[in-house]
């Protein structure tokens, strides 16, 4: 209605400069008809544009999501080549869950890596120890050979595999679980300790050998 009004007023002081200068009268269905043609006209060119715009966005959006499906698919696809077929991994750890308390969210960088048949493992430990000789303070950061690598389970979206490794006062069992999207799941089960549990970041070591 403003828009028309805004018209219509345009027009009357358009027509009466027409009435003045060339002395005959523009009758009011002939506003009206330009009101018309007018409006016409500038919603068809709007609607061109909106139209370009919701096609360019289409496009904008499609691409995305098919870039962000191949980076997916091709992040799994080298998980599981890494995991399954070269046994050289790392994991950036973001929380640790002890057998009895609250999740704790380290303040410093914690890992666990796999490479050349040995485990590298630097991670807290929160819990109950038993049997532990003195001096043995290390907890869950050694490195040592892996006793065992063992691919349990390959399913379409997650990896579980389990390892084995001697540190110098414990048995340890890491199982582990990854996932397409890349993060990971696992615990830490000693013969002397209690339990723990974790959650963190696939880290390929292609990356980590680039550095």
């Amino acid at each position: 209605m403003v828009l028309l009004c805004y018209i219509g007023v345009t027009l009357h002081f358009n027509t009466t400069s027409l009435v003045r200068e060339n002395k005959h009268i523009i009758h009011s269905n002939d506003i009206y008809i330009y009101c018309i043609i007018y409006i016409q006209t500038n919603i068809k060119t709007r609607m061109k544009k909106y139209i370009v715009f919701l096609i360019a966005t289409l496009f904008c959006i499609e691409g995305f999501a098919q870039d962000e499906k191949k980076s997916k698919e091709e992040l799994w696809n080298q998980i599981q080549t890494e995991v399954t077929e070269n046994k050289s991994f790392k994991v950036e750890v973001t929380q640790a869950t002890p057998f009895r308390g609250r999740t704790i969210h380290p303040s410093s960088i914690y890992s666990i890596e796999v490479r050349n048949d040995s485990l590298y493992s630097y991670l807290p430990y929160y819990g109950r120890a038993t049997n532990i000789a003195y001096g043995g303070r290390d907890g869950l950061t050694f490195d040592a050979k892996l006793k065992s690598y063992k691919i349990d389970k390959v399913k379409d979206n997650r990896i579980s595999l389990t390892l084995k490794a001697d540190s110098s006062d414990d048995y340890y069992r890491y199982i582990i679980t990854i996932f397409s999207n890349g993060s990971v799941s696992f615990d830490v089960i000693g013969v002397n300790r209690e339990s723990i549990s974790f959650l963190g970041d696939y880290i390929s070591n292609q990356k980590e050998d680039s550095k």
